[in-house]
This record gives C-alpha cells, sequence and structure tokens, in this order.
C-alpha cells in the first residue's frame, strides 16, 4: 500500500483480522501527520553530527556490503575500526521513500535510547550518508520468504537456539519495539530475515534491521491501534518459529511463550507494552 497517493488511511485493510505486515508509507495520510510531526517542537529529534576527517567515507570504491532499490552499504574503516556506511538514492521503491527511511532509522535510534538490539549510528558523511557499526559475525535468523512458505520466512535446518537464547531474543526486539509503537514509528516488515543474530557460547546479540518499509503515524488515531495490532500479529509469528527453534526440550519458559504468542494473535486489545511486560515475567 506504500506510495499509492492514500488521502485517508485504509480502515479496511488494516482492520482485516488476519493482517500482519503492512507497508503505508510515503502515502498523502502519512506525509499530513509527518507535517504536524515535525511542527511540534516536542518531536524534534536531534540531527546526527556529521563526523569530522571522514571525507573519503563517501567513497565509491569500498567494498559493498549490500545494496537495493534504497540505496548501497559499503564497508569502510574510520577512526582505525570497519564501519557500514549507507547511502541512500533514489525517489521511490516499493516500500516507500529512501530518504524517509533515513529519517526513520535516525529516529528511531533516538527514541530506543541507543538500544543494544538497534543497529548503533555513529554519524552522518559530508553528502549525507549514514555511518553506522560494522556488525562482524552476525547472520539473518532466517531467509525471506519463498514461493511455496509465501508469508512465512524459511528457516535453515541447522538454526537451533537454546530456551534462554529465544527468551534473550524476543525481549530485546518487544523492548524496542514498544518504545517504537509508543513515539508513532511502525517498522512494517517485521520478519525473521530483517532480524541479525550472533551466537556464542554467552547468549546471543541480536539487532532488528532494515526500516525500508517503516513509517511514522499517529499512534492517538484509530488507525494507528491498527498499525500497532498489525505488528504485534507479526511479533506473534515470530515467537512461534523462534519457540520451534528452541532445542533443548520443552519447558514452563517455552510454555508461556506459546500463550503470549496465542493471545497476540487473538486479542484485539494487546499491546507491544503487555508483549514485553508477559516475555520479562519468567514463568
Amino acid at each position: 500500500m506504500a506510495c499509492n497517493r492514500l488521502q485517508e488511511p485504509p480502515m479496511h485493510l488494516l482492520g482485516l483480522k488476519n493482517l500482519r505486515w503492512a507497508a503505508v508509507s510515503n502515502n498523502p495520510f502519512i506525509t499530513h501527520y509527518i507535517q504536524q510531526r515535525n511542527n511540534n517542537n516536542s518531536n524534534n529529534e536531534p540531527a546526527l553530527s556529521v563526523l569530522q576527517n571522514a571525507a573519503d567515507l563517501d567513497n565509491e570504491d569500498w567494498p559493498v556490503l549490500g545494496q537495493g532499490a534504497g540505496g548501497v552499504t559499503r564497508k569502510a574503516t574510520y577512526d582505525g575500526k570497519d564501519v557500514a556506511v549507507k547511502t541512500y538514492a533514489g525517489e521511490l521503491t516499493s516500500d516507500g521513500s529512501p530518504l524517509d527511511e533515513k529519517i526513520i532509522s535516525r529516529t528511531a535510534f533516538h527514541v530506543c535510547q541507543q538500544h543494544p538490539c538497534l543497529i548503533q549510528l555513529l554519524g552522518e558523511t559530508n553528502n549525507g550518508a549514514l555511518v553506522m557499526e560494522f556488525l562482524d559475525g552476525y547472520t539473518a535468523l532466517a531467509g525471506p520468504p519463498s514461493m511455496q512458505t509465501c508469508s512465512r520466512d524459511v528457516y535453515d535446518a541447522s538454526t537451533k537456539l537454546t530456551t534462554a537464547q529465544v527468551r534473550t531474543l524476543l525481549v530485546g526486539l518487544s523492548q524496542v519495539l514498544e518504545k517504537l509503537h509508543a513515539n508513532g514509528i511502525c517498522h512494517g516488515d517485521f520478519y525473521a530475515h530483517n532480524i541479525l543474530i550472533r551466537l556464542s557460547a554467552d547468549g546471543i546479540d541480536v539487532k532488528l534491521s532494515d526500516f525500508g518499509a517503516a513509517f511514522f503515524y499517529d499512534a492517538a488515531s484509530q488507525y494507528g491501534s491498527l498499525v500497532q495490532r498489525c505488528e504485534v500479529r507479526a511479533f506473534g509469528v515470530l515467537i512461534e518459529e523462534v519457540v520451534a527453534l528452541a532445542s533443548d526440550g520443552a519447558s514452563p519458559t517455552l510454555d508461556k511463550l506459546k500463550a503470549v504468542a496465542a493471545t497476540a494473535a487473538g486479542t484485539d486489545a494487546f499491546t507491544f507494552a503487555q508483549i514485553r511486560a508477559s516475555i520479562e515475567e519468567r514463568a
């Protein structure tokens, strides 16, 4: 539904009981809200600082880490450390505007108070590219949906987690999404293939990535409650999927997480604040 000149929220679609993913950015009803948001000084987030002595970070000769319709991410070196530099290009993609992605990524980092489950932003280059921490040793939790699975991600058969790792992953992501939605930001593409993980003997590191489909919305509006409800269902899907990855057998913790997933799927009033509280409370 992104980039479709929608003057009003598509209430009939957002209200579908089984809707789990919806991208509605770059529509007039969203643009008008962003203008109102920007006119409210209390919602003006500070801009990232332009990094000093970083002119070479805009060099296109750095090796490419990833490339999509919205831009290119390259591995570079700054101040003796590896960093990732994302240059935004193009006016529109199927998910929305690359410029919106940049602004929302920056705002999400601010409102989530540098939460460890978000990729850390270090600053901007002279040309406006975002400079981020380089994620060494991370892999996607799953692959994107296939023609066979349609709307469900594809997990490698070798991907296994402990119950403790499952809980750590879900607690961190629920904290991030609670803060995002409390500030009128929807990720819009909350799938396992946009979650990066790094396993270790000490546990698991988790990063929520790819804000290409993210959008601002009026959290106090009628459509806003439907937007959060949709992403709550998507979170319920993730709970089901990662619980199935647990390799250490049945446990009260996993049973409780399954109950949270069922509530996320079937209770209209469930919010991310409630999900986070339920997951943090040990079984």
